[in-house]
């Protein structure tokens, strides 16, 4: 997980598209809009908050979750930030958080050995 504290790599646009994605969210930190409608909630163009989402995502801050039929359904701001909801399931979902990061990196050397 990265720490905010200090972060430097962190554009004026990904502040701006952070705090009212933190200020939208629902509870267990979901956020149910288009990347469109980031933009046009923030005020800036679409390229900016593409961009910006894609700083918050390589930095772990933020996640796509996608359906069963792999389309993209919400997102998700890292409990480790921020939590809205029970306070008792705050642990949980950073502990879940955390297992889902190294899962992803597991199956990413395991795709590197297959090949």
């Amino acid at each position: 997980m990265t720490e905010l504290g200090g972060a430097l790599w962190m554009t004026p646009p990904s502040w701006r598209l952070f705090w009212k994605l933190a200020g939208t969210m629902e509870p267990a930190n979901y956020v149910y809009y288009s990347m469109a409608e980031g933009a046009r909630r923030t005020g800036m163009s679409y390229g900016v908050t593409r961009r910006a989402w894609q700083l918050l995502l390589s930095h772990d801050l933020v996640r796509l979750e996608y359906d069963a039929a792999g389309m993209p359904l919400r997102w998700r701001l890292s409990p480790h930030l921020c939590w809205r909801g029970r306070p008792w399931k705050a642990r949980v979902a950073q502990k879940n958080w955390d297992a889902e990061a190294q899962l992803a990196r597991l199956a990413q050397t395991w795709e590197q050995e297959e090949s």
